[in-house]
């Protein structure tokens, strides 16, 4: 960022609003000129230095749009991010539970190929809280009744529990023993361990 100090002289016969002061003169006079105002290398090649000069090719605000929408972009990406970090593990275990089984399938070797088909089978297949809230915040699924059936509460209420281990660990299970057509007798302890 540079700083500059700007010196106009004004003649307010010559303004294109009689009875303007003379700061309203130059304000108007540099809104007109800013636009057109860039930088520009200045000095010699092996020290080299910037101004600010008029161009029309290079204007200062054309700049400031163009880093604007790369701000944008930026705010864009980092929401993003934010949004899928929560997925990170679920996906990479589903995923090498998908390499694991085809490199079984295929009669090829290698250690640790079976734990990484069981983790990613339970990943697949079992209940995980912090993830469906995660895909539901963001609107990646919309199964809101079947996340209070299996969970026991609405999605809004579960993400303010999410910080407590043993409350994820009871809601999982509750969600895990529904699913897999266990039955849930544990109703009245569930809403104890939750309340």
């Amino acid at each position: 960022m540079s700083a500059g100090l700007v010196h106009c002289e004004v003649d307010r016969n010559n303004s294109k609003t009689p009875g303007q002061n003379g700061r309203e003169v130059v304000a108007e006079g540099l809104k007109n000129v800013i636009p057109t105002i860039s930088l520009v290398q200045t000095g010699t090649y092996s020290s080299p230095e910037t101004t600010d000069c008029k161009d029309a090719d290079r204007g200062i605000l054309s700049r400031l749009r163009k880093m604007e929408e790369k701000v944008n972009q930026l705010e864009a990406l980092e929401a993003e991010v934010v949004m899928l970090r929560p997925l990170r593990k679920t996906t990479v275990e589903i995923r090498a539970r998908f390499f694991a089984t085809s490199r079984v399938q295929a009669g090829m070797r290698g250690i640790g190929l079976q734990a990484s088909i069981d983790d990613g089978n339970e990943i697949a297949h079992g209940s995980d809280v912090v993830t469906d809230i995660c895909l539901l915040k963001h609107g990646l699924i919309q199964y809101h009744q079947t996340f209070t059936h299996l969970y026991g509460m609405d999605w809004r209420a579960a993400m303010n529990l999410i910080d407590y281990p043993h409350l994820v660990e009871a809601m999982n299970y509750r969600a895990g023993g529904l699913h897999n057509n266990l039955g849930w007798t544990k109703q009245s302890e569930f809403d104890s361990v939750i309340a």
